[in-house]
């Protein structure tokens, strides 16, 4: 692993936009790793995850170590990637954010599947 978050991205476009929606600092890319809290760790894979425009995104618990207003900044940019017409699978326990982001919900319980309108 590299010691800054920067080394973890490829060089491209619109890594500074990508962070600053996720309600990090720039600065940061370039900081140690080792001096990032959990959530602001979180956000920077949450960015890596995104930053090559993938087709899929498989997203567990994205949102699990960030506060009201990180998690609302990462809610935003999923959003997006949603309305660029990328596919977007998430686990998550939360169901505000289920009913906020998904489009269809897979419930699972006692072995069965379900699936639903979010």
């Amino acid at each position: 692993w590299g010691e800054t978050p920067r080394e973890h991205f490829a060089q491209g476009e619109g890594l500074d936009e990508l962070v600053t929606a996720l309600g990090l600092r720039v600065a940061q890319l370039d900081q140690s790793i080792a001096l990032l809290s959990t959530g602001e760790r979180q956000r920077m894979a949450l960015a890596r995850a995104i930053i090559d425009g993938p087709c899929v995104l498989l997203l567990d618990e994205p949102t699990g170590a960030l506060d009201a207003k990180a998690t609302a900044q990462a809610e935003r940019v999923i959003k997006r990637q949603l309305k660029q017409g990328h596919a977007v699978i998430l686990v998550s326990h939360d169901p505000g954010q289920v009913k906020r982001l998904a489009g269809r919900k897979l419930t699972i319980r006692g072995g069965r599947v379900r699936v639903s309108r979010a």
